[in-house]
């Protein structure tokens, strides 16, 4: 019976992210101690090509910078005063904005900029992106996008680089028969691209559910109650109370939604919306100066058959669709902060 032990660990926790970048860490030590095989390749994928792998590197797990914060993996070449510093995710899900950013400056308080090496070794990086997803856009991954900001915000002080683990699964250690089930691993589960398939079909915007002349009036309605709509691909918030200070009437705001359900060359309407899901009950809606922009909007269910209203503590419309299987969100509200959210990705 043939048993890969980080499939197991995988079934058994539900963060798993500690275990891989500490089994990580655990085989470049042990790598540098012996056939150096691994940690010799390990350092070349992330340094400079004029680093030379240290010949007696110290490794440090869970590396601790003078604030406390730590860092997944350091290693230290202490001869030449080096420092390669690695975060480790094996989930998008668990990208930290900013986080890169912080160490690097945490490392360059302690190291010249010329003798520090900051990589983030996540998924995918943009080029095995790019290759697995010939059409998608790479650049809206979490982990590219991130690092991609940071290498901005960096420039050229120190060497940054962004690693797949799947340039780590290349690396053949195959005398090594737990890094084998390791690299097993990282394929079918770590670096598995179907999901982000599933995402590429998901990741998509009001653009295109709708036409182009419905979309053009959609924006310019909106416009015209002093909504900012000049970003199209980015989310749009609106804060409610702006909308009632400025005296704009509940029924206008509604009417440029309605511009979005009845655009004929889209919306089915035949078409059915889910009925198992929660119906919206306009009680929950806290009575504020801004109830009747929600019960205007709230009120497009009741009008049209192919239109629903769902939540259980916020609410979101949501019409049939003619391309989809089932209906497309045009909005959904925050009431805490009373506020509509909207053209926000999928």
């Amino acid at each position: 019976m043939e048993i890969n032990i980080f499939e197991t660990i995988h079934r058994a926790k539900s963060d798993c992210e500690r275990i891989h970048s500490q089994f990580l860490g655990e085989a470049l030590i042990s790598s540098s101690k012996e056939d150096r095989i691994l940690f010799d390749s390990f350092w070349d994928l992330c340094t400079p090509t004029n680093w030379k792998p240290p010949k007696n590197p110290e490794i440090r797990i869970e590396y601790s910078f003078p604030d406390k914060s730590r860092i997944d993996i350091a290693i230290i070449d202490n001869r030449l005063n080096r420092i390669l510093g690695i975060e480790v995710k094996i989930y998008e899900t668990t990208v930290d904005p900013l986080q890169l950013e912080h160490y690097g400056s945490c490392i360059r308080q302690s190291y010249d900029d010329e003798s520090a090496a900051l990589v983030y070794l996540t998924p995918f990086n943009h080029d095995r992106a790019d290759q697995l997803l010939k059409s998608f856009d790479t650049s809206q991954i979490r982990s590219v996008k991130e690092f991609n900001n940071f290498r901005k915000s960096v420039g050229k002080t120190i060497w940054t680089k962004h690693l797949s683990w799947l340039d780590v699964a290349d690396i053949d250690c195959s005398s090594n028969p737990l890094w084998i089930q390791h690299c097993l691993f990282v394929r079918s589960k770590i670096a598995d691209h179907k999901p982000l398939q599933e995402r590429q079909v998901r990741d998509r915007r009001l653009k295109d559910f709708f036409s182009k002349d419905s979309l053009a009036r959609f924006w310019n309605s909106l416009r015209e109650i002093g909504i900012k709509v000049d970003e199209i691909d980015k989310d749009i918030v609106v804060d409610l109370s702006h909308l009632v200070n400025a005296n704009v009437a509940p029924v206008c705001l509604a009417k440029a939604f309605r511009i979005l359900i009845t655009d004929s060359q889209s919306v089915d309407y035949y078409g059915t919306v889910e009925n198992s899901r929660e119906t919206f009950v306009r009680a929950r809606i806290p009575n504020t100066q801004s109830w009747d922009f929600h019960n205007q909007l709230l009120s497009l269910s009741d009008e049209f058959e192919h239109v629903e209203a769902i939540g259980r503590d916020n609410y979101g419309l949501r019409v049939a669709h003619q391309r989809v299987d089932g209906s497309v969100s045009i909005l959904t509200s925050d009431l805490e902060n009373d506020r509509l959210k909207f053209n926000v990705s999928r």
